[in-house]
């Protein structure tokens, strides 16, 4: 790139309309098709959080023993204020990679003419590593949209001396590891380019630019330095640790350029195409290096800045204290497919068309190998690439509950902030009252009619359900292909059958004791308790205790059972079914069970009314 304008044409702007309208159609087609778990949840929850103006000084958890900045979660709020439905924050990360693969288009044109930006289009837009990382909420998949914002921010202001270019660049070298800690390349790659080029006019936009993002920095350096000590633990540990130095980044990288990771392999297969598009790259980047070193004044030039954009990454990355993933490395996918572009200009005059048509090849391929694993994903079929229970599936299902009746979501674990299905329904069910119970050891029946949201069929709950047959008018599943089902169940509360009465048994707190069953339960026996609520204690944190003991009330005690009751989710007027299961017993009987509340983590015993208080 010069600094002179480049006439854009009408050939240009249609070739530019094709890329990002395939671009469009594989990251925003089949919507819903694209995993929707813990991690996408976490960040759903903080964004919400953000848009609901409670603005997150942390974000999620990492690979890494240091919780990650809050810049992923700032991002995705933007969407949140829209919608609270995961479906627009999704279509939200599509549109960002979208003009992404339009930056890319734009780039090479505007540095190495028409047939360069036709191949690096063409390859952006359907490289399937990119497309896959393009359709779910996750911080990773916004690297690539803002690496190669960073990079327009470099030719305009390296190259053309734009304070607002210059703004932006310094601002996104210091703020991508906020959004990733795999943005600390960026950060690399920024000191790098600003040592080659030393620019000379506005650097008080540039100083600008990093002082904004170390302003960005500061809530998360502020709370790690006086609320938690965690994070300055984590921070000493990894700076304590060996690195491994070896050439896992350049595997990476390698295998990210080829497209390996794939849901089918078109018509060409993935190592046809991976290896046409890994030998257009290398051709490309030797180009670009060679011009480089062969021009008299090379900061002037945009090679250095692709240079640096596509290889400071798995450099930086070969020596590293923790394991390496593959999606550390997204952002260089751009820069990769503007390499290849640049091959179109090795070969003189008319063969230069070899190379956009091989592009053209390549991508076609691997289109048709996405749509068709899409395709399969969306009705059911199996396909190789492992995928977990995808977005439309849960949201079909929690749409089916918003009916103006309570719902409570039975679940493995009642807390969002560590369970992953807890984490998936209450993001779904964010601006629509609902509960969550530990459906492995609980099961609430509200006072009236109210729907149930089973997330797993396999969940003790169901068995405690079944068993105590209250009325269920309604009930659908929401399930296909190798996915475990969503079960959406309608009930009336009614006293269950089969329970031996016991009391009531008032204690403490307006809670009663009502009955409880014994019975054989595969190999196991199960204890199961009847409670009645009197008024809600969402403020408490209680546990269900079970004494097993031979013979009496004064046998020795065989073994405990703690389990949780997930009383943050009791309402007044709920019956609640708690339960205990024990193994092998030893001899014929008599048994007897003590069995009651206690607060956690005070270990308080939650007394009986009437009794004298538990020491």
């Amino acid at each position: 790139m010069t600094p002179s304008k480049t006439t854009w044409s009408a050939l240009d702007l249609a070739l530019g309309t094709l890329v990002v309208g395939l671009a469009g159609w594989l990251r925003l087609g089949w919507p819903g098709v694209n995993n929707f778990g813990f991690d996408e949840a976490y960040l759903s929850r903080l964004a919400l959080e953000a848009a609901a103006g409670r603005i997150p000084a942390v974000g999620m958890p990492a690979s890494v023993p240091i919780p990650n900045f809050p810049g992923a979660a700032w991002l995705m709020a933007l969407p949140y204020l829209l919608s609270s439905d995961p479906l627009v924050a999704t279509l939200f990360v599509g549109l960002a990679n979208v003009a992404a693969v339009g930056g890319v288009f734009y780039l090479a044109r505007q540095g190495w003419g028409r047939t360069a930006a036709a191949t690096a289009g063409l390859l952006a837009a359907a490289s399937s590593p990119w497309v896959l990382h393009s359709r779910s909420i996750w911080a990773q998949n916004l690297m690539a949209p803002l690496a190669t914002l960073w990079a327009v921010a470099a030719f305009a202001g390296l190259i053309r001396a734009r304070p607002g270019g210059l703004f932006l660049f310094g601002f996104l070298g210091g703020f991508a590891f906020q959004v990733h800690y795999s943005g600390l390349t960026l950060g690399a790659a920024s000191l790098l380019l600003i040592g080659l080029f030393r620019p000379r006019k506005h650097r008080w936009a540039l100083a600008a630019g990093f002082a904004a993002a170390a302003l960005a920095a500061a809530p998360f350096v502020i709370t790690a330095l006086c609320c938690r000590p965690e994070i300055i633990a984590g921070l000493r540990e990894m700076l304590g640790r060996p690195a491994t130095v070896d050439a896992e980044s350049l595997r990476q990288w390698v295998g990210l350029i080829r497209g390996d990771d794939n849901l089918g392999g078109g018509w060409l297969g993935v190592d046809l195409t991976g290896s046409i598009t890994l030998a257009l790259v290398a051709l490309g980047l030797a180009r670009l290096g060679v011009g480089a070193f062969k021009d008299p004044d090379p900061v002037r030039r945009p090679n250095v800045i692709i240079l640096a954009w596509a290889l400071t990454p798995p450099v930086f990355f070969l020596a590293h204290p923790a394991p390496l993933y593959a999606n550390y490395q997204l952002m260089v996918l751009p820069s990769a497919a503007i390499a290849a572009g640049v091959s179109a200009n090795f070969l003189p005059g008319r063969w230069t068309v070899l190379i956009p048509a091989a592009a053209l090849v390549v991508a076609a391929s691997q289109a048709a190998g996405l749509a068709d694993g899409f395709h399969r994903l969306a009705t059911g079929l199996p396909v190789d690439r492992p995928f977990s229970r995808p977005l439309f599936l849960v949201r079909e299902a929690a749409g089916t509950v918003r009916d103006g009746r309570p719902v409570v979501v039975i679940a493995p674990g009642d807390a969002p902030e560590f369970d992953p299905e807890p984490a998936i329904f209450d993001v779904l069910l964010w601006d629509y009252p609902h509960r969550i119970v530990d459906g492995r050891s609980a099961l609430i029946i509200p006072n009236g009619e109210a729907n149930l949201l089973v997330t797993s069929p396999g969940l003790p709950a169901l068995e405690e359900l079944q068993a105590a047959g209250p009325s269920a008018f309604r009930r659908a599943e929401f399930g296909r292909g190798g996915w475990p089902p969503v079960l959406a169940l309608t009930v009336n509360n009614g006293q269950p059958p089969g329970f031996a009465p016991f009391g009531p048994v008032p204690l403490a707190g307006d809670t009663e004791y009502l009955g409880y069953r014994w019975r054989r339960v595969g190999d196991r026996w199960r204890l199961s308790s009847l409670w009645r609520v009197g008024r809600p204690r969402p403020g408490e944190i209680l546990l269900q205790f079970h004494h097993l003991r031979a013979g009496d009330e004064n046998g020795p005690v065989i073994t405990t059972q703690d389990v949780r009751v997930s009383s943050g989710a009791w309402r007044g007027g709920d019956l609640v079914i708690v339960w205990a299961d024990f193994g092998a017993l030893p001899g014929q009987g008599p048994f007897w069970v003590d069995t009651g509340l206690y607060q956690y983590p005070e270990i308080r015993r939650v007394d009986r009314l009437g009794q004298p208080p538990s020491r």
